[in-house]
């Protein structure tokens, strides 16, 4: 009883979030494939990749704003966050070691973060786990609320990550973007992104599937066997891991 409380409110937190992003049609698709997840799924981003070690981050900021990298200790700002994107409750926290969150402030106000992994994430929504080298990262998230966007927010926050990452040896950074989430997209490829393929992952009755389609044409299945599974943190589902060689274009 208390479990399925706890996924109607995460349900609600995600319908009322993705109604605010995306609008009415597209928020029902999402809320429909969010229900029927147990029995399928089917699910496609578009992946970019990013070789900072050439993007020249200081001529891409301009803005006034106050920026912050948070630790664990900012927790109204962490409040915040989760707000904006339920999905990252606890994670900000618990992953601090393995994670970099810059957030965009304007009076104390959260208007946007950027969410950076180090050495491996998870992507839930294609059921993978990425092994990440040491001189990569992956952008697992950036958002801006609503009333502060095509203000060229997201990509100041890129620049100034990179110029701190660089200083960190990250040389490339991948991203993941859902294909209808055209601000993003064109916010990514401002920012230095190359597109390099696109992720396909489907899901029947626990039977799992992963497709990497490169620009070419050419098709890479990314095996999902046994051998590959992982106990995930926190609960006893599985997840799946590959390298991002994979993905080299």
């Amino acid at each position: 009883m208390i479990l399925l409380k706890q996924n109607l409110i995460v349900f609600k937190k995600k319908f009322r979030r993705n109604f605010r992003d995306f609008g009415f049609f597209i928020c029902l698709k999402k809320a429909i494939s969010y229900l029927a997840r147990p029995i399928y799924e089917n699910n496609n981003v578009v992946l970019f990749k990013s070789d900072i070690k050439n993007i020249d981050g200081e001529k891409l900021y301009q803005s006034n704003l106050d920026y912050k990298f948070i630790n664990s200790k900012d927790t109204d700002i962490i409040k915040q966050i989760e707000e904006m994107e339920e999905w990252l409750s606890i994670k900000l926290e618990s992953d601090e070691g393995n994670k970099l969150c810059l957030a965009a402030l304007k009076n104390n106000e959260v208007i946007g973060f950027y969410l950076i992994s180090f050495s491996k994430t998870h992507l839930p929504f294609l059921g993978l786990k990425l092994l990440l080298n040491n001189d990569e990262a992956f952008g697992d998230q950036i958002t801006v609320h609503k009333k502060y966007r095509r203000k060229g927010i997201s990509t100041e926050m890129r620049s100034i990550a990179y110029m701190i990452l660089k200083k960190r040896g990250i040389k490339t950074i991948y991203t993941a973007i859902l294909p209808y989430n055209f601000a993003s997209l064109k916010s990514n490829k401002r920012g230095g992104g190359k597109r390099i393929g696109q992720l396909l992952y489907k899901n029947v009755f626990q039977s799992k599937q992963l497709c990497f389609i490169k620009n070419s044409g050419k098709k890479i299945r990314i095996k999902m066997s046994k051998k590959h599974r992982l106990s995930a943190k926190n609960n006893g589902n599985y997840c799946f891991i590959t390298d991002t060689s994979n993905f080299n274009s």
